[in-house]
């Protein structure tokens, strides 16, 4: 069957039962209601309605409600039970996409993103996140978002990893993901870096969880339907403090700009309103730290500038080094002692010219 898109009431209910926005603005969520109808929806840009496939879900609110007892059987039924719990006309590929949808827009993760994807298009550090059979929804959740607990504090110049500055010193473009699991992934091959632009859906979430409890450890707020604050903030820091502080830095206003109109960010991420808290002094990175960390490395060591430096230092490790050494030291030695061969050669030439003097040619006198 096919659904029609959603009218302006359909989005306002799409927003509040996804978002947690009981009194939305709509236009602040058009690139979440866009993803909205790409993902839960399978719309197309040739389409004029938006397709359900066989035994998808027959409507808006039925998507909705299983987004919501995803959440309530978060901590208590696994993957594969979820996946049983679809009618028996479902086909084993609808099932898996209909659970992947409701995972995308309830939590913005995709929860099967190494499905169609070839080791070589992915950062060679990164492991594509999958939901185990036997796993709950929060031990999937808990397992893409480790919390390592260990600090990397704001005052240690992460003002050098502003968007534009990296772009401009060491080529690097930012890209738009709607996977929060891919925020701040770097591919070293690709020169890129990924980050969480659906702003709107981000600081409804904070919202929500402060009104809800802020101090909610990981379980209760997945039950919830959302994550930690501790998560949310980072996220939100990153963004605003870290790669576009836009409030005190007017370089990256005119670069988040550019990131809207040539790679399709979220408007709202150059917005600064009501919802962009101040960073407090002690403030820890408990969960992006890690991916921070690998930013930093670029400053520090910055990659090569073209293809031919590049292969220059990778032919260039400490093994080939020594190799390149030894070589040397032996090429060395080899020509020192072809050197002192010459010149002990010349020297017995010079001793034989000297007591066997070429005889003198006749004098015409």
């Amino acid at each position: 069957m096919a659904l029609k898109p959603l009218d302006k009431s359909g989005k306002e209910n799409a927003v509040k039962r996804l978002c947690h926005d009981d009194s939305p603005d709509i236009t602040r969520y058009r690139t979440f209601l866009r993803l909205y109808q790409i993902k839960a929806c399978l719309e197309t840009p040739q389409t004029r309605y938006i397709t359900i496939a066989n035994s998808w879900y027959q409507s808006h609110p039925e998507f909705w409600d299983f987004v919501q007892k995803l959440r309530d059987d978060s901590d208590t039924r696994t993957k594969q039970e979820l996946l049983d719990g679809f009618p028996a006309t479902f086909t084993p590929k609808d099932r898996y996409r209909a659970l992947r949808a409701a995972t995308q827009m309830g939590f913005m993760v995709d929860c099967e993103a190494q499905e169609g994807l070839a080791l070589g298009d992915r950062p060679a550090s990164y492991l594509p996140l999958r939901w185990g059979e036997i796993e709950s929804l929060t031990e999937f959740l808990q397992r893409a978002f480790p919390d390592t607990s260990s600090s990397l504090q704001p005052n240690i110049k992460l003002g050098k990893l502003k968007a534009w500055k990296m772009a401009k010193r060491y080529n690097v473009r930012f890209l738009a993901t709607s996977d929060l699991a891919q925020h701040l992934l770097y591919d070293e091959s690709a020169r890129t870096v990924k980050i969480f632009h659906q702003t709107s859906w981000l600081k409804a979430h904070l919202r929500y969880i402060e009104s809800k409890n802020q101090n909610a450890g990981f379980e209760e707020a997945v039950k919830l339907g959302t994550f930690p604050h501790q998560l949310l903030l980072e996220t939100l820091f990153t963004i605003s403090h870290v790669v576009l502080p836009l409030f005190t830095d007017e370089k990256s206003n005119d670069y988040a700009l550019k990131l809207i109109q040539e790679y399709e960010f979220d408007p709202e991420i150059a917005v600064w309103d009501d919802y962009n808290p101040n960073l407090p002094a002690d403030f820890e990175y408990k969960y992006w730290n890690h991916r921070l960390a690998v930013l930093k490395g670029i400053v520090a060591k910055p990659p090569p500038a073209n293809k031919l430096i590049a292969w220059f230092e990778r032919h260039t490790s400490e093994r080939n080094a020594l190799t390149v050494a030894v070589l040397g030291l032996f090429l060395a030695a080899l020509f020192g002692f072809l050197g002192f061969a010459v010149g002990v050669a010349q020297l017995v030439v010079s001793i034989i010219a000297w007591k066997h003097p070429a005889p003198q040619p006749p004098s015409n006198n």
